[in-house]
């Protein structure tokens, strides 16, 4: 399959997931102002990435426009922001900029990007400004608080960061069952039970493309890990009847070892309310 990536970034969030994407799936990689000289002919698949502002995908009409001559390509949207990955809120976001029409030939995911003030237009800069004089002038704001006036942020997502640091894997502890490869027809299934789901099938097909490991007890399934696409550890779910088995732990060092085989670096965040998951962080 040969892919064609398009981008335009404002911030740079964008421009890197890109890149990554046309370097992980061996594609062309291009900005959209260049994408006029493109033989799309030659493409199997086309994916555009754009960042979202103030709910509207920037750019978004260039992609519409091209659709009717991408028929019977694989095609692919991808947006960045600043806004937590939460899977309602996602959805509305998808749902304002594609129709339902476009949906059936367009799928949709959406990247956590970041602030860059630097990059930032003076609308934005301006905004930005306001939202800090208002935190800084708070008669005694927390650590939290100066933060957020100095840099700028606008969302609090609290989280446990761990990394495997040695060379050496780990030894993948045994329980009462296996663990193996999922293939994408898991991929429903493993949306349904994901109790974090934010990217819906598409985003679990893609993580199962990328090495999904499955953990069966008695042939039936009891768990699953995989990476994001930015190559974080994640998705670690055991079902309730099977937790505390030892079946999280040997997900977790089991993709541990799976991601320094391959290259790699082994590492991962939770959030820091996520009681199921914070033992193994």
């Amino acid at each position: 399959m040969r892919l064609l990536v398009v981008y335009t970034s404002k911030t740079g969030f964008t421009k890197r997931y890109a890149q990554w994407l046309a370097e992980d799936l061996s594609g062309d990689c291009f900005p959209l102002e260049q994408a006029a000289r493109v033989d799309f002919s030659g493409y199997d698949a086309v994916a555009f990435g754009s960042s979202v502002h103030a709910g509207g995908v920037r750019k978004l009409a260039w992609l519409k426009k091209r659709l009717p001559a991408l028929a019977g390509k694989r095609v692919a949207l991808f947006f960045t922001g600043a806004m937590p990955p939460e899977e309602k809120t996602v959805e509305q976001c998808v749902a304002q900029n594609l129709t339902p029409q476009e949906r059936q030939q367009v799928k949709a995911f959406y990247l956590w990007g970041g602030l860059n003030y630097q990059a930032m237009g003076p609308v934005d800069k301006w905004m930005m400004g306001v939202f800090r004089k208002m935190l800084a002038a708070q008669k005694d704001p927390s650590p939290k608080d100066k933060l957020a006036a100095h840099f700028g942020f606008q969302t609090e997502q609290i989280c446990r960061q761990s990394a495997w640091l040695s060379p050496q894997p780990p030894v993948v502890p045994s329980f009462d069952g296996e663990l193996r490869w999922l293939d994408r027809s898991w991929a429903v299934w493993t949306e349904e039970h994901y109790s974090h789901s934010f990217g819906g099938v598409s985003y679990m097909e893609d993580a199962i493309d990328r090495g999904m490991l499955g953990a069966f007890v008695d042939g039936q399934p009891a768990g699953f890990i995989a990476t994001h696409i930015e190559g974080s550890m994640g998705m670690l779910e055991v079902l309730p009847q099977y937790r505390r088995r030892g079946i999280g732990e040997a997900l977790l060092l089991a993709m541990t070892a799976s991601c320094l085989e391959r290259g790699i670096y082994p590492y991962g965040q939770v959030w820091a309310d996520n009681a199921e998951s914070s033992p193994f962080f």
